[in-house]
């Protein structure tokens, strides 16, 4: 018997039925359209807004916090570094520790496998 049931395992990334649609949908923005939003909304002129009115409200309250956060954000940019910072494991040994303990009747078990080949030979 056994084999492959229809419709058993994943379904492919580009797969057209019905369960996948409602399940996953299409994204709702893609990486064209957010380029174009952005050309559009004259993201220059944005940032200079931001800049203003977090330098008004230093001014207001003390606080440079906002300002800092985002002249960091734009140097960073402009150096080309990445938006965050990343720390990656991988370059780093990894050490795993893990204690294993048979249950009662595998241990049983193993010891039975055992004695059967033990006393074929």
């Amino acid at each position: 018997m056994g084999g492959k049931r229809e419709g058993a395992g994943r379904h492919k990334r580009d797969c057209g039925c019905e369960k996948c649609k409602s399940k996953h949908g299409k994204r709702p923005v893609d990486g064209d359209l957010a380029r174009r939003i952005k050309g559009k909304i004259k993201a220059e002129q944005k940032w200079l807004r931001i800049i203003e009115i977090e330098t008004e409200l230093m001014e207001k309250t003390g606080k440079t916090a906002p300002l800092r956060t985002s002249m960091i954000y734009l140097d960073n940019r402009d150096l080309g570094n990445p938006r965050d910072t990343v720390n990656h494991l991988h370059d780093k040994p990894l050490e795993v520790n893990a204690t294993l303990t048979l249950g009662e009747g595998m241990r049983l078990a193993m010891e039975k496998a055992e004695k059967r080949v033990g006393s074929r030979a």
